[in-house]
């Protein structure tokens, strides 16, 4: 984990396991949004698919979409809390592909869709969340399965946000995407997004690393208060110490 915090430092590429982390994180927030309505779905199952598969995801001998309960050493249940994804009416779903994080359905690089790898991706993004609410026992949103999936349930809006300032803070976006949109507002005349300064997107690097840091089920940091009880504590931290990343 060490290693992975690194990607938090400034202008650097946020790594995949600090938004699972954060999606785990933000799955067990006791408020109305993540209780009750809203599912982040952990990223690392999608992201295993498209590093396998690429984004067609298209069986060549069938011309449809792979099965995921086909997929030798991918389990989705492994990845997801099944109860949620079955039964939340809105998910979130991190994406990363191209060295580039996106939110289905929100993303801050790109804000009308694209040709060519763009629509694959929503293609994917749509065939793979489906088939993991039926792998966890929810009915499909698809009756049947087509080569030309396109407009359905689970097909995105793109919804005009700001675009970053800079090549690096997408993974921050996605983070502070799911954490202050309220997704049942999402192409309504009153949504907005805030314009954050890249000051701002540091800090917010900073809280994240501070929240899965003290997280009480951080068992790391239980190790190192427990492996420190031997030892002489200074009286007050010193400023290398109070630096988040330390």
């Amino acid at each position: 984990m060490g290693y992975h915090f690194t990607s938090m430092v400034e202008e650097a590429k946020m790594d995949l396991p600090i938004v699972q982390i954060m999606c785990i994180l933000y799955n067990r927030e006791n408020n109305e949004k993540f209780k009750y309505t809203t599912y982040c779905v952990p990223p690392l199952f999608l992201h295993n698919i498209l590093e396998k598969y690429g984004p067609d995801y298209i069986d060549t001998k069938t011309g449809l979409p792979y099965k995921i309960e086909t997929m030798p050493n991918l389990d989705a249940l492994d990845y997801i809390d099944e109860n949620n994804i079955k039964s939340s009416p809105f998910l979130f779903a991190p994406i990363l592909y191209s060295h580039h994080w996106w939110l289905y359905v929100l993303d801050s690089k790109n804000s009308e869709p694209r040709r060519g790898d763009r629509i694959k991706l929503n293609r994917l993004a749509s065939n793979i969340l489906d088939q993991m609410r039926v792998c966890a026992g929810a009915e499909t949103m698809f009756p049947r399965m087509t080569k030309n999936m396109v407009t359905h349930s689970l097909f995105p809006k793109y919804i005009r946000v700001p675009k970053q300032p800079n090549a690096f803070d997408c993974g921050v976006y996605v983070l502070k995407y799911m954490d202050i949109v309220n997704p049942s507002l999402l192409g309504k005349k009153n949504f907005t997004v805030p314009v954050w300064a890249e000051d701002e997107l540091q800090r917010f690097r900073e809280e994240f690393v501070e929240r899965i840091l003290y997280d009480s089920d951080n068992y790391y940091m239980h190790q190192a208060i427990k492996a420190s009880n031997a030892t002489a504590r200074h009286p007050r931290p010193s400023t290398a110490l109070q630096s988040p990343y330390t």
